[in-house]
């Protein structure tokens, strides 16, 4: 991974010195005689609450993608798909269906036998949820599935299925939940980013969502830590997004909310070592990508004590890219 460049360097501009005439026009090019020493390059303006670098804001949305999928989740559904009854269990077409979804190959053409398949397997219960989620976050990368079942408005003449997908997934978000279901609903949180219904689905449920993801990085579980703070940094990157598309609307109340609650978070964690170091990198984009530019949410921050925060992580990590975020979120807080 590339490290940010430091700020310094933007500020080794020339500048101009009394002696240089830019006027001068030399009698043989006709141009400005040039003077050793001097630059008539003037300073780039630097926002440093406005950092952007290879890490923030995010280029591409993080998805969770078909890396990690094996021949023992097909089987885990197949076992799982025996134990059930109708209406939940699925036909051998449907079987079919969802072995096509888990494949490599995305290039298939949608059916309604494939979208059976994933209303089902939304429906199967907590204990037997798993391999069903799977398939299910699974499916959200694929684009015409995506617009099916996170779309806010009707799909080739069907009723919208977005807000019941996105109420299941954050529903299966309880002390009840094995961390299984936890880290696999948080997952296809996080993938539903990959599409435009998905993200707009997101928006659409947002002060749930600043309630529910956050709660999860509480969790010892490096997998739900990971899985929670890259639907967090999603999340963020959506509403930077809108706001920058509003240009001069600009929604603060999402983004004031999932701050507090994840500095909240943040300021309850006696050891950040105890963090995985991806998900301590993701948080903070996070937290960079909800103050960037905005002098409030920054004020905000430092209210809640962010800036010793920051000063523990950097003392308790030895990753250089997190610490580079943690320069750009000190930058900001400099700033103002």
């Amino acid at each position: 991974d590339n490290v940010a460049a430091n700020d310094g360097f933007f500020h080794q501009v020339v500048t101009e010195q009394n002696g240089n005439a830019a006027d001068f026009q030399d009698p043989i090019t006709g141009s400005g005689r040039y003077v050793p020493g001097t630059s008539s390059v003037k300073p780039v303006a630097i926002d440093k609450k406005r950092p952007q670098n290879n890490f923030v804001p995010l280029g591409d949305f993080y998805s969770f993608g078909k890396e990690g999928v094996s021949q023992k989740l097909f089987a885990c559904l197949l076992d799982m798909n025996l134990t059930l009854f109708q209406p939940l269990k699925m036909t051998d077409d449907e079987i079919c269906a969802a072995s096509q979804i888990l494949k490599d190959n995305t290039e298939f053409d949608i059916t309604e036998c494939h979208v059976i398949t994933l209303e089902k397997a939304l429906g199967w219960p907590l204990e037997r949820a798993v391999p069903a989620l799977d398939l299910f976050r699974i499916a959200l990368l694929h684009p015409k599935l995506n617009e099916i079942f996170c779309s806010l408005k009707p799909v080739l003449g069907n009723p919208p299925k977005g807000q019941s997908t996105i109420s299941r997934l954050l529903s299966l978000l309880t002390k009840d939940s094995p961390d299984p279901v936890l880290i696999l609903s948080c997952r296809s949180l996080a993938n539903a980013a990959s599409h435009s219904y998905g993200r707009e689905m997101l928006l659409s449920a947002t002060s749930a969502f600043s309630s529910f993801i956050p709660e999860q990085l509480y969790s010892p579980k490096q997998a739900l830590q990971i899985s929670s703070a890259t639907a967090l940094a999603n999340f963020a990157s959506i509403l930077l997004k809108n706001s920058e598309a509003k240009s001069n609307v600009t929604e603060l109340g999402p983004r004031e909310d999932i701050l507090r609650s994840l500095i909240l978070v943040l300021q309850k964690t006696n050891n950040y070592s105890n963090y995985s170091p991806i998900a301590l990198f993701r948080i903070l984009q996070t937290i960079i990508m909800l103050m960037w530019g905005q002098s409030t949410l920054i004020y905000l921050a430092i209210e809640q004590n962010l800036p010793s925060i920051l000063k523990q992580i950097k003392d308790g990590v030895s990753d250089e890219d997190i610490k580079s975020l943690i320069r750009d979120a000190e930058g900001m807080i400099f700033a103002i």
